[in-house]
This record gives structure tokens, C-alpha cells and sequence, in this order.
């Protein structure tokens, strides 16, 4: 059962989604982060932590599984395609990248932690 706290703030209204269990009420994607092998030897640490800041900016409500989409584009840039299924969320982002990768990265909250893997890992 999910539920939405409204919180305004001074700048701007702030939605926090809370997820109701048999533990408690937590926060989605507000607990322990891991992330597999294959993501720590594959993909950069400034594109985890960027990943990690995306999530957590999300201006939607947050589904439990979120996807990215890494490529490497010819003029040497990295694309990244951020998308969750619900509520629907599609961003694109390009970035100066000295080495771009390819990668399909999911993310995933099971209400105890949060799993960065890429999609070979699962």
C-alpha cells in the first residue's frame, strides 16, 4: 500500500513516498545501497553515484524497479536513459565522457536495501 507525504518547504513541495510493512513505514529507496561485481568493475563510480542522485531527484513518485539505459555515442558521449514503468518516467541525459560505456543498469528497492546490477546479473 503506498502512501504520499506532501512536505512544502520555503523553495518548493517535496513528495516523499512511504511504503507501508509488516516492519514499519520506510521509504522507498532510503535504505542500504548495494551494488553487484559486475556493475563495480563495469561502470564508472561517478556514473553509479550519478544514477543514485537521480533516483533520489526523481520529481515523480518512485517505482520500486528503475531502469538506465548507458550508451556510447560516436561523437564520444555518454547517453544515459533514465526510465521507471509506474507512474510512467522517461528522461534522456548526454554528458561529456572521456570513456563512455554501454550498459543496461537496473536498480532495485526490496523494502530492506536497494540493488544496483546490470541486467546480465539478474
Amino acid at each position: 500500500m503506498l502512501f504520499r507525504y506532501n512536505s512544502v518547504s520555503d523553495h518548493a513541495e517535496t513528495d516523499i513516498i512511504l511504503m507501508k510493512s509488516i516492519k514499519g513505514v520506510i521509504f522507498i529507496f532510503q535504505n542500504q545501497k548495494f551494488i553487484t561485481c559486475g556493475v563495480r568493475d563495469k561502470i564508472p563510480l561517478i556514473l553509479q553515484a550519478l544514477m543514485w542522485e537521480l533516483i533520489e531527484k526523481l520529481p515523480v513518485d518512485k517505482d520500486y524497479l528503475q531502469v538506465f539505459l548507458l550508451s556510447a555515442e560516436a561523437s564520444g558521449k555518454q547517453r544515459i536513459k533514465h526510465i521507471q514503468e509506474e507512474p510512467a518516467y522517461e528522461k534522456e541525459y548526454e554528458l561529456d565522457w572521456e570513456e563512455p560505456v554501454t550498459a543496461k543498469i537496473f536498480v532495485i528497492d526490496d523494502e530492506t536495501h536497494s540493488t544496483m546490477l546490470l541486467a546480465s546479473e539478474y
